[in-house]
């Protein structure tokens, strides 16, 4: 029972870190196409709400097959910045191989995505998911504490032996 509350424990950060990493790429997708729509007038934005979920479902399978969710928390960030950019390109080389094949065989309009779009979102999607590990591993230690005399922390627990304020914030009303 105790074995399997820690793990429960374990887990959640990882699903809450990979839902993120799920709604990062398909914002990031979003923005590509809004910024490729304002340079290049051929782009059907229509088309994107059938391309969304693909792109999305098949980065995410690459996510896990990768493995980036492995060392979330006692990793040095370079492997890990490794590892997200494997994982990012692997999901656009894989993009741009479901293009092309269905340019040659299935001629299915609505599932051409342009390389314009997959180069900017591989991008986009990169610089969000390096962004969003920074802020998890640099404030994922901060707590907001309210105390007795009606007064708001911002403290930190990092290395320290106890709890150490390292913010005045205001008073709570």
């Amino acid at each position: 029972m105790i074995s399997e509350n820690k793990t429960q424990e374990k887990l959640f950060p990882i699903s809450l870190l990979f839902f993120i990493d799920a709604v990062l790429t398909a914002c990031s997708f979003i923005v590509s196409y809004a910024l490729c729509s304002f340079i290049l007038e051929d782009i059907n934005a229509h088309s994107m709400l059938i391309q969304l979920p693909i792109v999305v479902s098949l980065t995410c399978i690459i996510f896990l097959f990768i493995g980036i969710y492995k060392g979330i928390v006692n990793t040095n960030r370079l492997n890990e910045v490794y590892s997200i950019f494997n994982a990012i390109c692997l999901a656009n080389i894989l993009t741009i191989v479901l293009v092309v094949v269905n340019g040659k065989l299935i001629l299915e309009e609505n599932l051409m995505v342009p390389l314009a779009i997959i180069i900017v979102h591989s991008i986009l999607s990169f610089s969000a998911l390096v962004a969003s590990r920074f802020l998890y591993k640099n404030f994922r230690n901060i707590r907001i504490v309210f105390t007795s005399d009606n007064m708001i922390y911002l403290r930190i627990m990092k290395t320290y032996p106890y709890w150490k304020t390292i913010f005045f914030h205001a008073r709570k009303k």
